[in-house]
């Protein structure tokens, strides 16, 4: 007889409540940048590290294009606890940037999609 064993959901308290795995990434940014995590995320944390303008730091990519962002400008950084599985990054010119995050056990398919959309469920207001 083969065992149901449950997996972490993203409500799942406990998730959350222990240190995240590291995941860290560097790259620049020119136009739209897209990051995407295989599991659900604790915290996130955004600095950038240099460029001409400011980094639009957002969790959809109409929240990045539209007035849904946090915008960052050089050598700023922007943390928070949020549980994510995408984050998009916007620059009109090239931009360097470094992401760090912490990660629970919770697969990312568990997580619903995070819109700004009216249209059915899942709608976030603020997110784009």
């Amino acid at each position: 007889m083969p065992l149901a064993n449950t997996k972490p959901g993203w409500n799942w308290v406990s998730e959350y409540q222990v240190s995240g795995i590291p995941w860290v990434t560097s790259s620049t940014v020119v136009g739209v940048k897209r990051h995407d995590f295989i599991t659900v995320t604790k915290f996130i944390t955004v600095k950038n590290i240099s460029g001409p303008g400011a980094i639009r730091v957002g969790f959809t990519l109409s929240g990045t294009q539209g007035s849904n962002y946090y915008p960052l400008s050089t050598g700023e950084s922007f943390s928070g606890d949020f549980r994510v599985t995408s984050i998009f990054l916007s620059a009109s010119a090239d931009t360097s940037y470094t992401i760090v995050a912490g990660m629970t056990s919770i697969d990312a398919r568990q997580m619903p999609v995070i819109t700004g959309s009216v249209n059915g469920t899942g709608s976030f207001d603020g997110v784009g």
